[in-house]
């Protein structure tokens, strides 16, 4: 919204900037029938400062300085064989049109495989002795099962000590789709169908601290004026028997899990989209 903050009353004197927002997404508009949605490939500023319209800076280059603290004009330059240019940023947007309420899945779907593409990789071999050649293979997850189409998997790394880092979180917001802006689950038994889990810990999200700790310490703030408060809703806590994990609309929740035996994954982080 144009000329708006939900937390105060906005004066407006940088009618321009006070409305771009970074974007790694995408950004949309609607009427009372369509909707425009754009994606992009990398991150960029956007705004839609007239009605109608969207707007995408694919870089930005001044020639004084902002005053924003860096203390030097915004004025990157490539230089090749003594002759230097302005620097020049390339990308690809991914326009598409639909009914209103319609969008969000393709956004949401589309935008996962721009932001977190599969990547590729393959194992070495002997030279041309194809007779030689070993594939390697890696399963994880039932073969009978998959994500919820609301749900992604952001990392799933093995720790030094055994233990699993999982984090899991929810692609869509409150209101955005009429059949994935719901509660759902992902059953971590059918994600490690192999291993026999033994303990599951909800970690903040930064993994540094029990959630239940992290809970204890947070500060209750004195409000002025109203103290009612929109209720948040938020996944319950893990049965250790039925071992579900419930994802609101927008929740990320991350994990240590451990096992009887330990668990080989690979060592980086992966990034899956569904």
């Amino acid at each position: 919204i144009r000329d708006f903050r939900t937390d105060w009353d906005l004066q407006v004197n940088q009618p321009i900037a006070g409305n771009y927002y970074p974007v790694n997404l995408g950004i949309y508009v609607q009427d009372s029938n369509m909707e425009l949605s754009v994606l992009v490939d990398h991150s960029v500023g956007v705004s839609s400062l007239v009605d109608g319209q969207v707007e995408l800076m694919l870089h930005r280059r001044l020639i004084h300085d902002d005053a924003r603290g860096v203390g030097e004009a915004l004025n990157e330059t490539v230089c090749v064989a003594g002759s230097c240019e302005g620097l020049t940023i390339q990308g690809k947007l991914y326009l598409r049109i639909d009914p209103i309420g319609e969008g969000a899945k393709w956004r949401r779907t589309v935008g996962q495989e721009l932001y977190s593409p599969l990547l590729l990789a393959f194992t070495e071999q002997d030279g041309d002795n194809l007779s030689n050649f070993q594939s390697s293979t890696f399963s994880g997850i039932d073969s009978s099962y998959s994500l919820p189409n609301n749900t992604a998997l952001l990392t799933l790394q093995e720790l030094y000590n055994g233990k699993v880092l999982l984090r899991l979180a929810h692609l869509y917001e409150t209101g955005e789709d009429e059949d994935y802006s719901v509660m759902t689950s992902v059953e971590l038994k059918k994600l490690f169908p192999n291993k026999k889990i033994s303990n599951v810990t909800e970690m903040s999200l930064s993994a540094n601290q029990e959630r239940a700790e992290m809970e204890k310490k947070r500060l209750s703030w004195k409000v002025e004026g109203s103290t009612e408060e929109t209720k948040v809703v938020r996944g319950g806590p893990v049965d250790p028997e039925k071992l579900v994990v419930e994802l609101a609309p927008m929740e990320i929740r991350t994990f240590f899990i451990e096992f009887d035996s330990l668990l080989t994954v690979p060592e980086a982080e992966g990034h899956v989209a569904t």
